[in-house]
């Protein structure tokens, strides 16, 4: 961790940014086989292990630390060791799409509003011509004035 200090500051000044925090964090493992053939039908075979750790901040920008082991003489004790430091940053990002049920929803409410408002202007024009008719009650059941006034006509 004391090796990723170095790295992490020097992450915060190239970004040039004041308050950086960290957005995800990933590890990587690499390992395999490098084959090698030097010609007279003579080959080598070197393995390969490798770490890394990548940082991936809010602002688009990328740190990380990589460490590569590989024996170089088969098996007789030599060795490579490699630390690699990598800074990533953004050069280009595409514009987001809008959401397409953002997009309903705002409709819908639109929609919605639209309703209310004529709604509110339907009532108020049933407020102004409502009136009251009188009821009698017949033995055939309930009778307005104006279903009498109708059927005297």
């Amino acid at each position: 961790m004391a090796a990723l200090s170095p790295l992490i500051a020097a992450a915060l000044l190239a970004t040039g940014c004041k308050s950086a925090s960290i957005a995800e964090i990933r590890g990587k493992n690499q390992f395999g086989p490098e084959f090698q053939n030097q010609g007279n039908n003579t080959h080598q075979i070197r393995y390969y292990a490798g770490q890394q750790v990548e940082l991936k901040w809010e602002n688009g920008w990328t740190t990380a630390a990589t460490y590569r082991y590989r024996p170089v003489d088969e098996g007789n004790g030599n060795q490579e060791h490699l630390v690699l430091f990598e800074v990533g940053y953004p050069l280009w990002k595409a514009p987001k799409k809008p959401d397409k049920t953002t997009m309903q929803i705002e409709e819908l409410q639109k929609q919605v509003g639209e309703m209310q408002s004529q709604l509110a202007g339907t009532n108020l024009q049933s407020e102004r011509s409502f009136s009251l008719a009188k009821v009698d009650k017949t033995e055939s059941g309930h009778v307005t004035e104006k279903e009498k006034s109708d059927a005297q006509q």
